[in-house]
């Protein structure tokens, strides 16, 4: 797997939009997304914005990954332009090697009250990953909220976000080639375990739940 490091600067609420997608992508590993009960994902809503229809899409973020990524479904129905192709080596789990040539983009992205925007480069996959569900622990949610933070996958109606078949579909995935990037520093450990770490996109977590 190809490791690199972009350099960019990012503006809080009220600044300008931060083009992320001037950075050149030379290689990219598929998420290999656990839907495991015991872990929580670091999955988000945001606002995708295509050349002339707008959705929220629910999407993961994937330091695992080298690349970031939109579904081939969310593309067809914003009807994306494609700027190329790129083909790339995927490095999957197990040590296997995948030849693929992706069709690539340009997409915006926002929080869910508008606060922040960027542009990403991204390429397009069949499919992201499998149905995530949504965190239905009523206690860590109660926890959550106690502790004033708020995840948009939890606060937004999971109805109002494309999908195809099923609600809990993600159809993009921020990589490690713009995650850094998106993290705010902000987090917070919780008593149960829950670690939720603040993005401009708003807050997300991942935990181990304890037995």
């Amino acid at each position: 797997m190809f490791w690199e490091t972009r350099d960019c600067n990012v503006h809080g609420k009220g600044k300008a939009r931060q083009d992320f997608s001037k950075t050149e992508n030379n290689d990219s590993a598929l998420s290999n997304a656990s839907i495991r009960k015991r872990v929580m994902l670091q999955t988000i809503i945001v606002k995708i914005s295509g050349a002339k229809q707008k959705h929220m899409i629910r999407l993961i973020i994937d330091s695992g990954s080298s690349g970031s990524y939109i579904s081939e479904f969310a593309a067809r129905k914003l009807q994306l332009k494609d700027i190329g192709h790129e083909t790339v080596v995927h490095g999957l789990f197990g040590g296997l090697q995948k030849k693929e040539k992706h069709k690539k983009y340009v997409i915006n992205l926002s929080n869910v009250d508008n606060s922040f925007d960027c542009v990403l480069n991204v390429m397009e996959q069949k499919t992201i990953c499998a149905p995530i569900p949504k965190l239905e622990n009523m206690k860590l949610i109660e926890e959550i909220k106690n502790y004033g933070i708020d995840l948009s996958d939890l606060t937004v109606n999971e109805n109002f976000c494309l999908y195809e078949s099923n609600v809990n579909e993600i159809h993009g995935l921020i990589g490690a080639d713009y995650a850094g990037k998106l993290f705010t520093g902000e987090i917070k450990n919780l008593p149960s375990g829950l670690v939720a770490m603040n993005t401009y996109f708003g807050w997300t977590g991942g935990r181990l739940q304890r037995q």
